[in-house]
């Protein structure tokens, strides 16, 4: 089961989910940020013992978002890979092969630097260093002061959670402003980092895995 919760930003109806991705029905394109695969093989060549088991449940939810919501496009909103290559890739080019009817798209992200070649070998994938379309500029990184409504990812947003009495809590959250929506890192092992929201800001946070509105 997939816990949604429906928003609009830009005058667009988007649906968020637990998964940390979201999906625009209109367009039919499922949105994902910072998945970061090869991190874990980058660990465990440092001697770090990471079980792969982890880089599977990147594929797994995704392929579980593209089964639940049909789209025609999944867009990659930066850090598809964490470093250099490694065998994750491969991985990779598996898995947009088994949903070749699907075009991926990569706006490359500060982690994205393996050769273009291993872009060019997957057809069905296309890579912009940033990308308007319908309306919104999608980027890794959030604009300082965006003109255009902005989705984007790079900081892997949370928010803190405090009660009284009670130790904080930290949850990755979907943070949106006026202009600009940030998703939360999609990719196991990525971490957050903890915003402090503006008084006109929204927040949605991923609770065990409940979205729970903050504000």
């Amino acid at each position: 089961m997939i816990n949604e919760l429906s928003i609009t930003f830009g005058g667009e109806r988007m649906i968020v989910n637990h998964l940390k991705t979201v999906f625009i029905p209109k367009t039919k394109q499922l949105l994902v940020s910072d998945i970061h695969l090869g991190k874990l093989s980058h660990f465990r060549r440092e001697g770090i013992g990471i079980p792969n088991a982890l880089e599977e449940k990147n594929f797994e939810r995704l392929a579980q978002l593209i089964e639940h919501y049909n789209p025609k496009e999944v867009l990659i909103l930066g850090d598809l890979f964490h470093s250099v290559y490694n065998s994750s890739w491969q991985l990779f080019d598996q898995f947009c092969n088994n949903f070749d009817t699907i075009s991926f798209v990569l706006i490359k992200g500060n982690h994205d630097i393996i050769k273009a070649s291993h872009y060019e070998s997957i057809s069905n994938l296309v890579v912009y260093n940033e990308w308007l379309n319908n309306g919104f500029l999608y980027t890794h990184e959030p604009l300082e002061i965006p003109t255009t409504p902005n989705i984007c990812g790079h900081i892997h947003p949370g928010i803190k959670i405090k009660a009284k009495s009670l130790p904080a809590i930290k949850a990755p959250c979907f943070y949106l402003t006026e202009n600009q929506f940030i998703l939360p890192a999609f990719g196991v092992f990525t971490g957050a980092m903890t915003l402090k929201s503006k008084e006109n800001d929204q927040v949605i946070a991923i609770i065990e895995n409940e979205m729970v509105r903050l504000k």
